[in-house]
């Protein structure tokens, strides 16, 4: 039990030196006379209870799944590296499909216990740095299903096309007023 507490210490002192770093959050330190990874983790527990209650646990979870990758992505397109594009076109990809799979299955979401805890861990998974689980799930299991229908979806895509080409002829015949003659292109 003792390593366990001097490796949680150690996790507190490196976050404070880390947060420390911020001006801001030594000012609140001076100011409230408590260290900045104490405030850390109660927000992080307090979130984390709201979460487990099912007080706005989704709307945590759109935060913790968008706010971060939101701001990486930004910060990623500003750069002129690649690797960092892909990581978070990965897993806006993954997020993407695991968002329209919710919406499919959200009237059984309310039976499942920790739900949302669940799935604010599995977010993070998805876009922490040294985990990378966009990229597992999407080598593993999105990659290999859409290689597969590919040929399909192209087909099917091609085919909405034409018809939404046809229907905006239909309604440019339609819409257009008697007597007047079509701008040439």
């Amino acid at each position: 039990m003792e390593q366990y507490q001097q490796k949680f210490n150690e996790q507190m002192k490196s976050l404070d030196e880390t947060l420390r770093r911020y001006p801001q959050v030594k000012q609140l330190e001076e100011k409230f006379k408590v260290r900045p990874s104490h405030v850390v983790v109660s927000l992080a527990g307090v979130l984390l209870a709201f979460v487990l209650f099912g007080i706005g646990s989704n709307a945590l979870c759109n935060l913790v799944g968008f706010a971060y990758p939101v701001y990486a992505s930004f910060k990623a397109i500003k750069t002129d590296e690649k690797a960092d594009d892909k990581q978070w076109l990965t897993y806006w990809v993954v997020f993407a499909l695991f968002t329209v799979i919710e919406s499919i299955t959200d009237f059984f979401i309310p039976w499942i216990p920790f739900y949302f805890v669940a799935k604010m861990g599995f977010l993070i998974w998805l876009y922490y740095p040294t985990t990378k689980g966009a990229e597992v799930v999407f080598t593993k299991v999105i990659d290999p299903v859409l290689t597969k229908y590919q040929p399909r979806i192209e087909q099917a895509s091609n085919k909405a096309n034409q018809m939404a080409q046809s229907a905006k002829k239909v309604y440019d015949n339609i819409t257009e007023e008697p007597g007047s003659q079509k701008k040439s292109m």
